[in-house]
């Protein structure tokens, strides 16, 4: 088994598993902090893996069911960044689905299987398997 590391990388496996974690506080994007959560990933899952560092996305507010109905946005509006709220998300990507949710399980509930993601650039892990001891 051979390890290889890619920095500033594009997935390049074919159907990657990719999880996104929010994170709640601003304590876990901490280079620190961040830095523990990989090592501890990196013990844990022995197949291809990666991640890309948190940065702050918008979310949009949760529909509120009391208040009136509101119309679908139309061509040519925007929404208003004022009305989102901004958290940090990070992407993992995993090559096996097993690993995914060892990841998943890790983590708890902080953390959603995503069939889109933005384009980031990952950190990967890649394991590689040969014929040597």
């Amino acid at each position: 088994m051979k390890k290889k590391l890619h920095i500033d990388s594009k997935i390049f496996f074919p159907n990657p598993y990719v999880v996104m974690l929010e994170h709640n506080s601003y304590e876990d994007v901490e280079p620190w902090h961040f830095q523990k959560l990989t090592r501890k990933v990196y013990r844990l899952i022995k197949g291809t893996w990666g991640y890309c560092k948190p940065e702050p996305e918008y979310k949009f507010p949760e529909k509120d069911e009391k208040k009136s109905p509101t119309l679908p946005l139309l061509s040519g509006k925007f929404i208003p960044i004022h009305n989102m709220d901004s958290v940090y998300r990070s992407y993992w990507v995993f090559k096996d689905e097993i690993d995914a949710l060892q990841f998943r399980l890790m983590i708890g509930e902080k953390s959603d299987h995503v069939y889109m993601w933005p384009k980031r650039y990952f950190t990967i892990h890649e394991v590689i398997e040969t014929d040597e001891p």
